[in-house]
């Protein structure tokens, strides 16, 4: 009977400890089961969270440079132009947010463009025939759409840009040399004026993009995209002036 009693008392003692360590046990698994689901994607990534701070938004961006051969198409004749250069823009941009289908991805280009004046249209130039130099900033604001596979992800996005050029006289051009307007400070006026009007500052902007897990923090692979000159639509011009690229893209 001493025995039974006894053995019945450290069960009493015992078992509260017993019962806490269990539950502890669940609520720990169940925490683990939580963060392992709330930290897998699907294809189409996750459902979006609103973040609570500065912190928590800087969490879902990933900030993303690129470097491209980019070909300005120029459909007018190279006996009095050149043919269509390649430019070699640098962006740089962000995404947000990062881990879902639907985001959005600004992002701002910066290349040189020399130019001349003839027939009343600003023409692509080879540096030798250059009247003008033109400092372009293009800004592409698009949506994009991600799938998100194994170790990559695939992004799609279409927007619009908008192409803003800083046009001064050419190094080593005089602004008294000869222009066909009468001189070439008058050639370089009307080759700003003519790449700000009629619409020809905007653009429908397409890409394509593969980036591929490099680092949990790194993304690296091929982009393609294509411009599209509204300007160039609306007045006729056919395609002068599309630009297309293809580069590498790095998300970081």
């Amino acid at each position: 009977m001493k025995k039974f009693l006894i053995l019945f008392f450290l069960f009493s003692i015992s078992s509260p400890f017993f019962c806490d360590e269990q539950q502890n046990k669940k609520s720990y698994l169940l925490t683990e089961n939580e963060k392992s689901e709330r930290n897998q994607k699907t294809i189409i990534g996750k459902q979006f969270t609103k973040p609570e701070d500065f912190k928590g938004f800087l969490n879902q961006v990933d900030f993303n440079i690129q470097m491209s051969s980019s070909i300005y198409v120029n459909t007018q004749s190279p006996l009095v132009s050149a043919p269509s250069p390649i430019l070699f823009p640098f962006t740089i941009g962000f995404s947000w947010p990062n881990y879902t289908f639907l985001a959005i991805q600004p992002s701002v280009s910066f290349f040189i463009l020399n130019s001349l004046w003839h027939n009343e249209m600003a023409l692509p130039s080879e540096i030798e025939n250059r009247t003008a130099t033109s400092y372009c900033l293009f800004f592409n604001i698009p949506a994009s759409f991600s799938l998100y596979l194994k170790q990559s992800k695939i992004q799609l996005s279409v927007g619009a840009g908008i192409l803003l050029p800083i046009t001064a006289i050419s190094a080593g051009v005089s602004p008294t040399d000869f222009g066909t307007s009468g001189s070439a400070e008058l050639d370089v006026a009307k080759i700003q004026e003519y790449y700000i009007s009629k619409g020809r500052l905007f653009y429908i902007t397409a890409e394509l993009s593969w980036l591929f897990d490099i680092t949990n923090k790194m993304k690296l692979g091929p982009v393609i995209g294509a411009y599209f000159p509204l300007g160039s639509f609306i007045n006729d011009e056919g395609f002068s002036r599309f630009m297309g690229h293809v580069g590498v893209k790095i998300g970081l």
